[in-house]
Protein backbone atom coordinates (compact mmCIF):
# COMPACT_ATOMS: atom_id res chain seq x y z
CA UNK A 1 0.00 0.00 0.00
CA UNK A 2 2.85 2.34 0.91
CA UNK A 3 4.59 1.96 -2.51
CA UNK A 4 1.29 2.87 -4.16
CA UNK A 5 0.98 6.02 -2.00
CA UNK A 6 4.55 7.03 -2.83
CA UNK A 7 3.81 6.59 -6.52
CA UNK A 8 0.68 8.76 -6.31
CA UNK A 9 2.53 11.47 -4.39
CA UNK A 10 5.36 11.46 -6.92
CA UNK A 11 2.88 11.53 -9.81
CA UNK A 12 0.97 14.42 -8.22
CA UNK A 13 4.17 16.43 -7.83
CA UNK A 14 5.05 15.83 -11.50
CA UNK A 15 1.60 16.93 -12.66
CA UNK A 16 1.72 20.00 -10.44
CA UNK A 17 5.15 20.96 -11.76
CA UNK A 18 3.96 20.42 -15.34
CA UNK A 19 0.92 22.61 -14.71
CA UNK A 20 3.08 25.38 -13.27
CA UNK A 21 5.45 25.22 -16.26
CA UNK A 22 2.51 25.27 -18.68
CA UNK A 23 1.00 28.35 -17.03
CA UNK A 24 4.38 30.06 -17.07
CA UNK A 25 4.85 29.35 -20.78
CA UNK A 26 1.36 30.65 -21.57
CA UNK A 27 2.02 33.87 -19.67
CA UNK A 28 5.35 34.30 -21.49
CA UNK A 29 3.67 33.70 -24.84
CA UNK A 30 0.93 36.25 -24.13
CA UNK A 31 3.57 38.77 -23.03
CA UNK A 32 5.60 38.17 -26.19
CA UNK A 33 2.51 38.63 -28.38
CA UNK A 34 1.67 41.86 -26.57
CA UNK A 35 5.20 43.22 -27.09
CA UNK A 36 5.12 42.30 -30.79
CA UNK A 37 1.73 43.98 -31.19
CA UNK A 38 2.94 47.06 -29.37
CA UNK A 39 6.07 47.21 -31.51
CA UNK A 40 4.03 46.94 -34.71
CA UNK A 41 1.46 49.54 -33.79
CA UNK A 42 3.49 52.15 -31.92
CA UNK A 43 5.52 53.45 -34.92
CA UNK A 44 2.28 54.19 -36.74
CA UNK A 45 1.50 56.97 -34.28
CA UNK A 46 0.84 60.21 -36.14
CA UNK A 47 0.60 63.80 -35.05
CA UNK A 48 -3.16 63.59 -35.33
CA UNK A 49 -3.09 60.79 -32.75
CA UNK A 50 -0.96 62.74 -30.29
CA UNK A 51 -3.37 64.48 -27.98
CA UNK A 52 -2.30 68.12 -27.84
CA UNK A 53 -3.83 70.79 -25.61
CA UNK A 54 -4.24 74.18 -27.29
CA UNK A 55 -2.50 76.83 -25.18
CA UNK A 56 -2.05 80.56 -25.33
CA UNK A 57 1.29 81.61 -26.72
CA UNK A 58 3.32 83.81 -24.39
CA UNK A 59 5.55 86.57 -25.79
CA UNK A 60 8.76 84.67 -25.01
CA UNK A 61 7.63 81.47 -26.73
CA UNK A 62 6.26 83.50 -29.65
CA UNK A 63 9.64 85.22 -30.03
CA UNK A 64 11.49 81.88 -29.96
CA UNK A 65 9.11 80.31 -32.50
CA UNK A 66 9.36 83.34 -34.77
CA UNK A 67 13.13 82.91 -34.77
CA UNK A 68 13.06 79.13 -35.35
CA UNK A 69 10.25 78.73 -37.91
CA UNK A 70 12.23 80.13 -40.91
CA UNK A 71 15.18 77.81 -40.22
CA UNK A 72 15.91 74.86 -42.50
CA UNK A 73 15.75 71.23 -41.45
CA UNK A 74 19.54 70.98 -41.00
CA UNK A 75 19.70 74.23 -39.04
CA UNK A 76 17.02 73.01 -36.63
CA UNK A 77 18.92 69.75 -36.07
CA UNK A 78 21.91 71.74 -34.78
CA UNK A 79 19.69 73.38 -32.14
CA UNK A 80 18.62 70.03 -30.64
CA UNK A 81 21.58 70.27 -28.25
CA UNK A 82 20.64 73.76 -26.98
CA UNK A 83 19.30 73.47 -23.41
CA UNK A 84 18.81 77.21 -22.87
CA UNK A 85 15.53 77.84 -21.08
CA UNK A 86 12.78 79.75 -22.88
CA UNK A 87 9.76 79.64 -20.57
CA UNK A 88 7.48 77.22 -18.65
CA UNK A 89 10.11 74.47 -18.73
CA UNK A 90 10.52 74.65 -22.52
CA UNK A 91 14.07 74.89 -23.86
CA UNK A 92 15.52 76.00 -27.16
CA UNK A 93 15.82 72.34 -28.21
CA UNK A 94 12.11 71.80 -27.46
CA UNK A 95 11.25 74.73 -29.75
CA UNK A 96 13.57 73.34 -32.47
CA UNK A 97 12.02 69.87 -32.20
CA UNK A 98 8.51 71.34 -32.36
CA UNK A 99 9.40 73.18 -35.58
CA UNK A 100 10.94 70.03 -37.04
CA UNK A 101 7.77 68.05 -36.38
CA UNK A 102 5.21 70.74 -37.26
CA UNK A 103 6.88 72.38 -40.26
CA UNK A 104 9.21 69.72 -41.67
CA UNK A 105 7.09 66.60 -40.93
CA UNK A 106 9.79 64.95 -38.83
CA UNK A 107 8.57 61.50 -37.72
CA UNK A 108 9.02 61.70 -33.96
CA UNK A 109 6.87 58.59 -33.43
CA UNK A 110 9.48 56.46 -35.24
CA UNK A 111 12.36 58.29 -33.61
CA UNK A 112 10.92 57.47 -30.17
CA UNK A 113 8.87 54.28 -30.58
CA UNK A 114 6.80 53.29 -27.59
CA UNK A 115 7.20 56.69 -25.90
CA UNK A 116 4.16 58.43 -24.45
CA UNK A 117 4.72 61.99 -25.63
CA UNK A 118 3.48 64.94 -23.60
CA UNK A 119 2.58 67.75 -25.94
CA UNK A 120 1.03 71.20 -26.05
CA UNK A 121 -0.35 72.92 -29.09
CA UNK A 122 0.23 76.57 -29.93
CA UNK A 123 -0.93 78.77 -32.78
CA UNK A 124 1.32 81.41 -34.32
CA UNK A 125 -0.34 83.15 -37.23
CA UNK A 126 -1.37 80.43 -39.67
CA UNK A 127 1.01 77.87 -38.18
CA UNK A 128 -0.02 75.17 -35.69
CA UNK A 129 3.00 74.22 -33.61
CA UNK A 130 3.16 71.20 -31.30
CA UNK A 131 5.80 71.41 -28.58
CA UNK A 132 6.91 68.33 -26.65
CA UNK A 133 7.83 68.71 -23.02
CA UNK A 134 9.62 66.46 -20.58
CA UNK A 135 12.04 64.85 -23.06
CA UNK A 136 15.30 63.85 -21.38
CA UNK A 137 18.84 63.86 -22.79
CA UNK A 138 18.65 60.20 -23.83
CA UNK A 139 15.46 60.78 -25.81
CA UNK A 140 16.86 63.88 -27.50
CA UNK A 141 19.95 61.84 -28.38
CA UNK A 142 17.74 59.20 -30.05
CA UNK A 143 15.90 61.93 -31.96
CA UNK A 144 19.20 63.43 -33.16
CA UNK A 145 20.58 60.05 -34.20
CA UNK A 146 17.40 59.16 -36.09
CA UNK A 147 17.40 62.54 -37.84
CA UNK A 148 21.05 62.16 -38.80
CA UNK A 149 21.12 58.51 -39.90
CA UNK A 150 17.71 58.06 -41.56
CA UNK A 151 17.69 59.37 -45.14
CA UNK A 152 13.97 60.16 -45.09
CA UNK A 153 12.95 60.60 -41.42
CA UNK A 154 9.55 61.97 -42.40
CA UNK A 155 5.92 61.18 -41.66
CA UNK A 156 3.66 59.78 -44.39
CA UNK A 157 2.55 63.30 -45.24
CA UNK A 158 6.14 64.51 -45.36
CA UNK A 159 7.12 61.70 -47.75
CA UNK A 160 4.04 62.42 -49.89
CA UNK A 161 4.87 66.13 -50.21
CA UNK A 162 8.54 65.36 -50.91
CA UNK A 163 7.49 63.02 -53.74
CA UNK A 164 5.64 65.94 -55.28
CA UNK A 165 9.05 67.59 -55.65
CA UNK A 166 11.39 64.70 -56.50
CA UNK A 167 11.00 61.06 -57.53
CA UNK A 168 14.14 59.53 -56.01
CA UNK A 169 14.03 55.70 -55.76
CA UNK A 170 14.94 55.63 -52.05
CA UNK A 171 12.16 58.14 -51.33
CA UNK A 172 9.66 55.95 -53.17
CA UNK A 173 10.83 52.92 -51.19
CA UNK A 174 10.23 54.78 -47.93
CA UNK A 175 6.75 55.78 -49.05
CA UNK A 176 5.96 52.18 -50.07
CA UNK A 177 6.38 51.26 -46.39
CA UNK A 178 3.85 53.80 -45.08
CA UNK A 179 0.59 52.61 -43.59
CA UNK A 180 -1.46 54.48 -46.20
CA UNK A 181 0.29 52.95 -49.21
CA UNK A 182 0.41 49.44 -47.69
CA UNK A 183 -3.34 49.61 -47.00
CA UNK A 184 -4.18 50.37 -50.64
CA UNK A 185 -1.73 47.80 -51.98
CA UNK A 186 -3.10 45.16 -49.59
CA UNK A 187 -6.65 46.01 -50.65
CA UNK A 188 -5.73 45.56 -54.32
CA UNK A 189 -4.02 42.23 -53.67
CA UNK A 190 -6.95 41.09 -51.58
CA UNK A 191 -9.12 41.73 -54.64
CA UNK A 192 -6.79 39.59 -56.76
CA UNK A 193 -5.11 42.52 -58.53
CA UNK A 194 -1.37 42.98 -59.00
CA UNK A 195 -1.21 46.71 -59.68
CA UNK A 196 2.39 47.81 -60.41
CA UNK A 197 3.82 49.88 -57.57
CA UNK A 198 4.68 52.76 -59.90
CA UNK A 199 1.13 52.89 -61.26
CA UNK A 200 -0.46 52.83 -57.81
CA UNK A 201 1.98 55.47 -56.61
CA UNK A 202 1.19 57.67 -59.62
CA UNK A 203 -2.53 57.42 -58.84
CA UNK A 204 -1.89 58.43 -55.22
CA UNK A 205 0.23 61.39 -56.30
CA UNK A 206 -2.53 62.58 -58.61
CA UNK A 207 -4.67 63.21 -55.52
CA UNK A 208 -4.15 65.01 -52.23
CA UNK A 209 -2.77 63.59 -49.00
CA UNK A 210 -6.15 64.20 -47.39
CA UNK A 211 -7.73 62.02 -50.08
CA UNK A 212 -5.13 59.32 -49.42
CA UNK A 213 -5.90 59.36 -45.69
CA UNK A 214 -9.62 59.15 -46.41
CA UNK A 215 -9.47 56.23 -48.84
CA UNK A 216 -6.86 54.30 -46.84
CA UNK A 217 -9.13 54.45 -43.79
CA UNK A 218 -11.91 52.97 -45.93
CA UNK A 219 -9.59 50.31 -47.33
CA UNK A 220 -8.45 49.26 -43.87
CA UNK A 221 -12.04 48.40 -42.95
CA UNK A 222 -13.42 46.92 -46.16
CA UNK A 223 -11.25 44.62 -48.30
CA UNK A 224 -13.73 44.15 -51.16
CA UNK A 225 -13.86 44.81 -54.89
CA UNK A 226 -16.69 47.28 -54.41
CA UNK A 227 -14.56 49.27 -51.95
CA UNK A 228 -11.63 49.41 -54.39
CA UNK A 229 -13.96 50.38 -57.24
CA UNK A 230 -15.35 53.26 -55.18
CA UNK A 231 -11.83 54.42 -54.33
CA UNK A 232 -10.82 54.37 -57.99
CA UNK A 233 -13.92 56.36 -58.93
CA UNK A 234 -13.14 58.94 -56.24
CA UNK A 235 -9.68 59.44 -57.73
CA UNK A 236 -11.18 59.63 -61.24
CA UNK A 237 -13.53 62.36 -60.03
CA UNK A 238 -10.36 64.14 -58.91
CA UNK A 239 -8.98 63.85 -62.48
CA UNK A 240 -6.63 60.90 -61.96
CA UNK A 241 -5.56 59.35 -65.28
CA UNK A 242 -3.85 56.43 -63.51
CA UNK A 243 -7.05 55.53 -61.64
CA UNK A 244 -8.93 55.52 -64.96
CA UNK A 245 -6.33 53.20 -66.50
CA UNK A 246 -6.48 50.85 -63.50
CA UNK A 247 -10.29 50.74 -63.58
CA UNK A 248 -10.73 49.83 -67.26
CA UNK A 249 -7.81 47.40 -67.12
CA UNK A 250 -9.08 45.47 -64.10
CA UNK A 251 -12.82 46.17 -63.93
CA UNK A 252 -14.05 46.51 -67.55
CA UNK A 253 -17.45 44.97 -66.82
CA UNK A 254 -18.04 47.32 -63.89
CA UNK A 255 -17.00 50.31 -66.02
CA UNK A 256 -19.32 49.24 -68.85
CA UNK A 257 -22.41 48.15 -66.96
CA UNK A 258 -22.45 49.73 -63.49
CA UNK A 259 -21.59 53.38 -64.14
CA UNK A 260 -24.16 55.99 -65.04
CA UNK A 261 -23.64 58.31 -68.00
CA UNK A 262 -22.00 61.22 -66.09
CA UNK A 263 -19.53 58.78 -64.51
CA UNK A 264 -18.75 57.21 -67.89
CA UNK A 265 -18.06 60.67 -69.33
CA UNK A 266 -15.70 61.49 -66.44
CA UNK A 267 -13.92 58.16 -66.96
CA UNK A 268 -13.57 58.64 -70.72
CA UNK A 269 -12.12 62.11 -70.21
CA UNK A 270 -9.37 60.69 -67.98
CA UNK A 271 -8.44 57.88 -70.39
CA UNK A 272 -5.72 59.86 -72.15
CA UNK A 273 -3.24 57.04 -72.68
CA UNK A 274 -3.95 54.83 -75.70
CA UNK A 275 -3.77 51.45 -73.97
CA UNK A 276 -5.62 48.44 -75.45
CA UNK A 277 -8.02 48.45 -72.48
CA UNK A 278 -8.75 52.16 -72.85
CA UNK A 279 -9.37 51.90 -76.60
CA UNK A 280 -11.62 48.89 -76.20
CA UNK A 281 -13.61 50.68 -73.49
CA UNK A 282 -14.10 53.73 -75.70
CA UNK A 283 -15.38 51.45 -78.49
CA UNK A 284 -17.69 49.70 -76.07
CA UNK A 285 -19.18 53.03 -75.02
CA UNK A 286 -19.49 54.18 -78.63
CA UNK A 287 -21.86 51.29 -79.42
CA UNK A 288 -23.51 51.00 -76.01
CA UNK A 289 -27.15 51.90 -75.27
CA UNK A 290 -26.23 55.23 -73.70
CA UNK A 291 -26.74 58.93 -74.35
CA UNK A 292 -25.46 60.76 -77.38
CA UNK A 293 -23.10 62.72 -75.13
CA UNK A 294 -21.40 59.47 -74.10
CA UNK A 295 -21.03 58.44 -77.76
CA UNK A 296 -19.55 61.81 -78.65
CA UNK A 297 -17.07 61.68 -75.75
CA UNK A 298 -16.07 58.12 -76.68
CA UNK A 299 -15.58 59.13 -80.32
CA UNK A 300 -13.41 62.11 -79.34
CA UNK A 301 -11.23 59.81 -77.25
CA UNK A 302 -10.89 57.30 -80.14
CA UNK A 303 -9.91 60.03 -82.58
CA UNK A 304 -7.23 61.12 -80.09
CA UNK A 305 -5.97 57.54 -79.62
CA UNK A 306 -5.56 57.20 -83.38
CA UNK A 307 -3.83 60.57 -83.71
CA UNK A 308 -6.64 61.96 -85.82
CA UNK A 309 -8.50 65.27 -85.72
CA UNK A 310 -12.15 64.81 -84.78
CA UNK A 311 -14.72 66.28 -87.21
CA UNK A 312 -16.20 69.61 -86.16
CA UNK A 313 -19.71 68.16 -86.25
CA UNK A 314 -20.17 64.77 -84.59
CA UNK A 315 -21.52 62.17 -87.01
CA UNK A 316 -22.42 59.02 -85.11
CA UNK A 317 -22.68 56.79 -88.20
CA UNK A 318 -19.30 57.95 -89.44
CA UNK A 319 -17.66 57.32 -86.04
CA UNK A 320 -19.10 53.81 -85.73
CA UNK A 321 -18.16 53.01 -89.32
CA UNK A 322 -14.62 54.31 -88.77
CA UNK A 323 -13.82 52.64 -85.46
CA UNK A 324 -16.16 49.70 -84.90
CA UNK A 325 -17.59 48.18 -88.09
CA UNK A 326 -16.15 44.72 -88.62
CA UNK A 327 -15.54 44.17 -84.90
CA UNK A 328 -17.81 42.27 -82.51
CA UNK A 329 -17.51 43.83 -79.07
CA UNK A 330 -18.36 42.17 -75.79
CA UNK A 331 -21.62 44.12 -75.46
CA UNK A 332 -22.68 42.71 -78.87
CA UNK A 333 -25.11 45.63 -79.13
CA UNK A 334 -25.22 48.67 -81.41
CA UNK A 335 -27.80 51.49 -80.91
CA UNK A 336 -29.80 52.52 -83.97
CA UNK A 337 -32.44 54.93 -82.62
CA UNK A 338 -33.36 57.48 -85.28
CA UNK A 339 -33.35 60.23 -82.65
CA UNK A 340 -29.79 59.39 -81.62
CA UNK A 341 -28.40 59.00 -85.11
CA UNK A 342 -29.03 62.60 -86.10
CA UNK A 343 -25.83 64.37 -87.12
CA UNK A 344 -26.30 67.52 -85.06
CA UNK A 345 -23.11 68.64 -83.32
CA UNK A 346 -22.65 68.17 -79.57
CA UNK A 347 -21.08 71.07 -77.71
CA UNK A 348 -18.45 70.34 -75.07
CA UNK A 349 -20.25 72.52 -72.53
CA UNK A 350 -23.31 70.26 -72.82
CA UNK A 351 -21.30 67.09 -72.24
CA UNK A 352 -22.62 66.45 -68.74
CA UNK A 353 -26.27 67.19 -69.53
CA UNK A 354 -27.95 63.80 -69.89
CA UNK A 355 -31.47 64.11 -71.33
CA UNK A 356 -34.20 61.52 -71.55
CA UNK A 357 -34.85 60.46 -75.12
CA UNK A 358 -37.36 58.58 -77.14
CA UNK A 359 -37.53 54.81 -76.99
CA UNK A 360 -34.41 53.36 -78.61
CA UNK A 361 -33.72 50.27 -80.68
CA UNK A 362 -30.47 48.33 -80.82
CA UNK A 363 -28.63 46.08 -83.21
CA UNK A 364 -27.49 42.70 -81.95
CA UNK A 365 -24.67 40.84 -83.69
CA UNK A 366 -25.44 37.11 -83.52
CA UNK A 367 -22.75 35.02 -81.86
CA UNK A 368 -21.92 31.35 -82.30
CA UNK A 369 -24.48 29.09 -80.60
CA UNK A 370 -27.13 31.79 -80.16
CA UNK A 371 -30.75 31.31 -81.24
CA UNK A 372 -33.80 33.54 -81.41
CA UNK A 373 -34.96 31.99 -78.16
CA UNK A 374 -31.74 32.76 -76.22
CA UNK A 375 -31.51 36.27 -77.68
CA UNK A 376 -35.15 36.97 -76.88
CA UNK A 377 -34.66 35.68 -73.33
CA UNK A 378 -31.64 37.94 -72.86
CA UNK A 379 -33.59 41.04 -73.90
CA UNK A 380 -36.92 39.88 -72.41
CA UNK A 381 -38.55 39.88 -75.85
CA UNK A 382 -40.74 37.14 -77.32
CA UNK A 383 -39.29 35.17 -80.21
CA UNK A 384 -42.21 36.03 -82.54
CA UNK A 385 -41.66 39.75 -81.96
CA UNK A 386 -38.00 39.37 -82.93
CA UNK A 387 -39.03 37.51 -86.10
CA UNK A 388 -41.56 40.19 -87.02
CA UNK A 389 -39.19 43.15 -86.52
CA UNK A 390 -36.47 41.44 -88.54
CA UNK A 391 -38.79 40.06 -91.28
CA UNK A 392 -37.60 36.50 -90.65
CA UNK A 393 -39.48 33.67 -92.32
CA UNK A 394 -38.00 30.99 -90.05
CA UNK A 395 -36.15 30.60 -86.75
CA UNK A 396 -32.85 30.03 -88.51
CA UNK A 397 -30.16 32.66 -87.87
CA UNK A 398 -26.43 32.60 -88.55
CA UNK A 399 -23.33 33.82 -86.73
CA UNK A 400 -22.56 37.45 -87.59
CA UNK A 401 -26.14 38.21 -88.65
CA UNK A 402 -27.42 41.59 -87.40
CA UNK A 403 -30.83 41.66 -85.67
CA UNK A 404 -32.91 44.67 -84.65
CA UNK A 405 -33.81 44.58 -80.96
CA UNK A 406 -37.00 46.65 -80.44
Amino acid sequence: MEPMNNFLIKRTKQLTLGLILSCGLNVALLLALFLVWKGMTTPRLSLEQIEARVDELSPNKAMALTAFLPLSYDQLITHLSDKEQVEDGFTQRDIALGCLVSKHYFNIAKALPGTLLQSRKFVLGSDNIILFSGLNDEQIKKVTEYASTEKWPLTSQGLFLKLKEIKEPSLKSSFYATREYVTLETLARGCGLEIPKEQLLQMIMEGSFEKLQEVSSKGSLDFSNSCLQKILMEYIEGCSQSAADILVENYPEFACKKLDDPSVILLLRQLKRATPAAENYAKEMLVSPRSRVVWHTAALRLYQFHGEIAPKNFDYRAAVSHFVIGEVLSTNVMPVSKTYLESTPVKEKDSLVIKKSEKRQFLHVVRQGESLWTIGKHYHIERDILKKHNALKSDNIREGQVLIIP
